[in-house]
């Protein structure tokens, strides 16, 4: 289990209670937006600037996995917590758009 992935494990197991449907959307639809950002930026030129996820995102099928896996970890999360990686993820997408529109 790589590092990001446990450390939400073991976030999930704190207080534990249901997270919102919204939030579930939320998580789902930024996940999908990193993975189409990155491979979008990777196409362009651009490197991955995560160093746990530079050896996986050349691998696309792997990278999706991985993008699976993290948001199936985050459905264990409470609806607090989960805001918290969802608002972490929009910085993510956020800065991916960045950096392709300065190219």
């Amino acid at each position: 289990m790589t590092r990001p992935l446990l450390i939400l494990f073991v976030l999930a197991q704190i207080g534990y209670s249901q997270p919102s449907d919204r939030q579930l959307v939320y998580s789902a639809a930024l996940q999908t937006a990193d993975f189409l950002t990155t491979l979008y930026a990777l196409d362009r030129g651009l490197t991955e600037g995560n160093p746990i996820m530079r050896p996986i995102v050349d691998n696309i099928p792997l990278f999706l996995l991985v993008k699976i896996a993290v948001y199936y970890c985050t459905t264990t999360l409470d609806d607090r917590r989960l805001k918290w990686v969802n608002r972490l993820y929009l910085a993510v997408v956020l800065n991916n758009i960045y950096q392709v529109q300065r190219l």
